[in-house]
């Protein structure tokens, strides 16, 4: 004699559905809000960390410009920064025989800062009118800026510079002195 047995085929009631539904949906909260929390904290991270290298990117150019300079004059109310070379020939009179000695200006970059669109432009010239670069150049030198102060005591030079994007901001200077010294130009 063969006896059958009959499996519950039942299955899950209507509330354990229920308990098992709201067990999934408090995990999976818990992990999208972990996921979303430490997007939010690398995002804001990363923005703070791009500000970084992007100020002192933007300072080593002009610590560099700045070494390559004989003079340098800012200009507070329109926020520019002038930096020029003087080139010094020993010219001798045909008159009188004396030696006199002639400066031309030379390789004049003009910084200027853009409140309106909080930029930093530089402007290059191969003498005092002569424009190095052509029109079309972008002559952008950085973006996101906030504040933009120089100052010049002798042959030093100070430059601060505060970046700002979005909530994060970060503000750095540089003091550099001119490896020619400061050469007069008239």
């Amino acid at each position: 004699m063969i006896i059958l047995r009959w499996k519950d085929n039942r299955g899950y009631s209507l509330v354990e559905l229920i308990i098992s539904m709201a067990v999934f949906v408090l995990v999976a909260g818990a992990i999208m809000m972990f996921i979303y929390s430490g997007s939010r904290s690398y995002s804001f991270a990363k923005t703070e960390v791009d500000l970084q290298m992007e100020t002192q990117t933007l300072l080593s150019q002009i610590n560099t410009m700045i070494l390559e300079s004989d003079n340098a004059v800012y200009d507070a109310a329109k926020k520019t920064l002038t930096l020029y070379q003087i080139d010094t020939t020993n010219v001798k009179s045909p008159t009188s025989g004396g030696i006199t000695v002639e400066k031309n200006l030379k390789n004049k970059k003009v910084i200027y800062f853009d409140t309106a669109t909080s930029s930093l432009y530089l402007e290059e010239y191969a003498d005092d009118r002569t424009p190095a670069c052509t029109a079309s150049e972008d002559r952008l030198l950085a973006q996101y800026i906030d504040s933009f102060q120089t100052v010049i005591d002798k042959n030093k030079v100070t430059v601060t510079l505060e970046m700002k994007n979005k909530r994060r901001s970060y503000k750095a200077d540089v003091t550099t002195k001119m490896r020619n010294g400061l050469v007069e130009y008239p």
